[in-house]
């Protein structure tokens, strides 16, 4: 007889711990209100929203947002005790969206930044980055904030009469048209062709030359 246990379906992952790019502060405090998680559909909002205020806003004023966005499902929930759960979910989404637009246009609208979350703070490489290295807080330091921070960029330099009068190297040359002309070839297509090159090669005439292209196809 098969045993049941090995049936069972895993654990569902931690919210505060899963992946995907939503903001994990709304998940758990979702999670916290008794309400259900967010649906697929639904996740790509998220991010976009809080992507859009990210640009504008620290992370902690962020915060401010899904604490806003959570007690409105909350509220809601509480006066609408026979209404869908989910729907409670839904409308935390859509007020977050909400206020992230906001906070995105709206440079005079103030916002209470919020401290770091237990268990929900910056990952270590984030702290050592603002620590560190730009020598600011990470919860309370905007992208603005952070450019004008920056030194300004190293003028790229300039090749030299030696250099412009070299032949240059067709490898070199296809390897800098890859780069500067991404929408002109597709990754993908780069192992089909490979791989038809290793099994013929039309076009060439002497067979010493199809052999070194089968090989060379074959090597990389």
């Amino acid at each position: 007889m098969p045993d049941r246990r090995a049936a069972r379906r895993p654990p569902r992952p931690d919210r505060r711990t899963r992946g995907g790019g939503e903001p994990a502060l709304l998940l758990h405090r979702l999670e916290e209100l008794k309400l259900p998680e967010v649906t697929d559909n639904h996740q790509a909002r998220l991010r976009d929203a809080a992507y859009k205020a990210a640009r504008h806003r620290p992370l902690g004023e962020i915060y401010n947002l899904v604490w806003r966005a959570t007690r409105a499902a909350a509220e809601a929930a509480q006066k609408n005790p026979r209404a869908p759960r989910l729907h409670m979910s839904t409308h935390a989404v859509n007020q977050f969206e909400t206020h992230a637009q906001r906070a995105a246009t709206d440079p005079d609208w103030e916002l209470k930044p919020f401290g770091e979350i237990n268990k929900l703070g910056p990952s270590a490489m984030t702290r050592v980055l603002f620590y560190t290295v730009l020598d600011l807080h990470p919860l309370e330091t905007s992208l603005p904030e952070i450019r004008q921070t920056l030194p300004p960029a190293a003028a790229a330099p300039q090749p030299s009469a030696e250099a412009e009068d070299r032949p240059v190297d067709e490898l070199t040359a296809l390897i800098e048209w890859t780069d500067e002309c991404r929408d002109s070839w597709k990754p993908a297509d780069v192992p089909l062709v490979l791989d038809l090159l290793a099994q013929s090669t039309p076009g060439l005439e002497a067979e010493v030359e199809q052999r070194v292209v089968r090989r060379a196809a074959l090597r990389l």
